[in-house]
Formats: structure tokens, C-alpha cells, sequence
């Protein structure tokens, strides 16, 4: 499933085990997933990954972008666990995550596990 369809699931998956396709995105040392790139300032519709030290498991495993916002902007899969999260920017998250895969340049990357 997409970003989209999660969360307008959100009620059915809250609390489960899911498996997105999703644009993968790292701005600063914030990770979270969004259905396109053109949501990508939008947080309203993304999904949080709360997984600790992301960003550190990321660079040791996918090369990340030079130069701009995002050290990530990349196509990817992700599974874990979805949850309504009540904060100030996502109001949802991603924990338990036991898969990430990011593409680059159409190659896969294994970032977790």
C-alpha cells in the first residue's frame, strides 16, 4: 500500500504490521515517507519513522545526497508498525520498523535489517 492509502486506513491498521511502497525522505536527522514527491514538504500527509538513530544506520548503508535539504529523497519499501502519533508535524508513525529498502539509481538497498 502507498502513504495515502495508510492513512486513510488508519482506524483498520492502527496498531498492525504494514508494508509500504512510498517516497522515502531525510531532512536533517528526520526520517518519514510520503505517497509522491510532490508532497514532500507536507507533512500533514506523511508518515514518521521512529526508528532510533536512523540517519546513522542510513549513512552507513545507502549513499545519501550532497548538497541540498534532504540527504534522502529516494523510492522505497518500509514495514513496520503504524500508529497515530499526536505531535506538532506528523500524526502518524512508523515503529517496530523491520524493513527498510531504499533505491538508488534503481538499485536496492538494504538499510534494516
Amino acid at each position: 500500500m502507498n502513504v495515502y492509502e495508510a492513512l486513510n486506513a488508519m482506524s483498520d491498521l492502527s496498531g498492525k504490521l504494514v508494508t509500504i511502497e512510498a517516497i522515502f525522505v531525510m531532512k536533517g536527522d528526520v526520517g518519514y515517507v510520503v505517497s509522491s514527491k510532490d508532497d514532500i514538504e507536507t507533512r500533514g500527509k506523511a508518515i514518521y519513522l521512529d526508528v532510533p538513530e536512523l540517519k546513522k544506520i542510513l549513512l552507513a548503508k545507502v549513499p545519501a545526497f550532497g548538497g541540498g535539504l534532504y540527504s534522502y529523497c529516494n523510492e522505497a519499501v518500509i514495514e513496520g508498525v503504524l500508529i497515530a502519533k499526536a505531535n506538532d508535524a506528523f500524526s502518524s508513525a512508523l515503529v517496530e520498523v523491520r524493513q527498510l529498502d531504499v533505491y538508488v539509481c534503481g538499485e536496492r538497498m538494504v538499510a534494516i535489517p
